[in-house]
């Protein structure tokens, strides 16, 4: 940007940056960046006004304010392409070491429950709720048809459950009931 006279006021850069980790051939990310950068550091009235309308015009054209102070900044605080895939992989293990936790809960809770253990019910719906939480929560990570598939399962799972569950409290209301009852009549 020039003056009247010719002189450099200002100079204007439109950059397309390539950040790239060492462990990456490809570049991690690229954007486009716009500089304006006072020519002289002249912190007049005059120079802040006209930075100020720059920074105005370029607003309506659609540009706005970086989140970083410099570009390698920016860099260094975007991950990578291959940390970004890091970390889809270790939220899928998570995931999945909860979901298998989960199972092995319901699982171990049907088998108490064949044993006629009706305390096993409470944790085994516990886990049913949980297990369908996280497909829920997570399907991002979980492929779609099996986990609404497992989901409908739970559902009826969690439904014949909530009977045996219903009926344990009432059984266990109505033998606190009689135990209070007075013998003598």
């Amino acid at each position: 940007l020039l003056d009247g006279c010719g002189r450099l006021l200002a100079e204007i850069d439109d950059d397309t940056v390539d950040a790239t980790s060492a462990d990456d051939s490809v570049p991690a990310h690229r954007w486009r960046e716009v500089e304006v950068e006072l020519w002289h550091d002249d912190q007049s009235d005059d120079s802040l006004t006209m930075l100020s309308s720059l920074i105005e015009e370029l607003r309506r054209a659609g540009g706005r304010p970086s989140h970083a102070s410099s570009k390698i900044a920016r860099a260094l605080t975007q991950p990578s392409a291959s940390a970004t895939k890091k970390r889809k992989e270790l939220a899928g293990e998570v995931i999945a070491t909860y979901l298998a936790e989960q199972q092995r809960v319901i699982l171990s809770g049907d088998l108490a429950l064949r044993r006629a253990d009706a305390g096993a019910v409470h944790k085994t719906r516990v886990a049913t709720r949980r297990m369908r939480s996280t497909l829920r929560s997570f399907h991002n990570f979980i492929d779609h048809e099996r986990a609404t598939s497992l989901d409908a399962e739970l559902q009826w799972y969690a439904a014949l459950l909530g009977e045996v569950r219903d009926r344990h409290v009432l059984q266990q209301r109505l033998d606190s009931m009689a135990a209070s009852l007075d013998d003598s009549m």
